[in-house]
């Protein structure tokens, strides 16, 4: 048995043939790596026991789903403020699709969906005028290459609802 933790070879195939595809059955996964399905069924398991598998999602295309424009916003936020508060500020945001806290002159990096650059403008207008903010700077994302799966934080990405 695996100790807590751990992930043996087993655990890695199922995980590998997981993010390529979520809806494998448990009985293709045993046919490809060459173990029982109950096997893969209780790894499964354990592995979501575990906290290793948080979730099955799909991944979505934002450019697909009309966001083409991609922003990372660094922010520094005012003493007076916690970051945990202002997090929940960005949480606000509809087009926010991801929050990383950062060492060095910033505080934090948001990435940002936005549908084009009239878009863009006007969400760094608003966040530029949240009171918390003590700086901002923004990039705009030219091309990103896709490690879907590896980061474990764009691919959850819930695009706004249309109207």
């Amino acid at each position: 048995m695996v100790k807590r933790g751990e992930l043996d070879e087993t655990d890695m195939k199922i995980l590998n043939l997981l993010r390529s595809d979520a809806r494998l059955s448990f009985r293709e996964i045993s046919k490809q790596i060459r173990v029982s399905t109950g096997t893969v069924s209780e790894r499964v398991r354990q592995m979501q026991e575990r906290g290793v598998i948080k979730g099955f999602i799909t991944a979505i295309d934002p450019d697909k789903m009309g966001y083409k424009v991609t922003m990372m916003i660094e922010l520094s936020i005012k003493h007076d403020t916690s970051l945990k508060d202002f997090e929940k500020i960005v949480e606000g945001y509809e087009e926010a699709a991801c929050i990383h806290y950062v060492t060095g002159d910033w505080d934090m990096m948001v990435l940002m969906r936005c549908k084009d650059q009239t878009h863009a403008a006007e969400l760094l207008d608003n966040i530029r005028t949240q009171e918390a903010v003590q700086a901002l700077k923004s990039h705009m994302v030219m091309k990103s290459c896709n490690l879907c799966g590896r980061c474990g934080c764009d691919c959850a990405w819930d695009p706004p609802h249309p109207d």
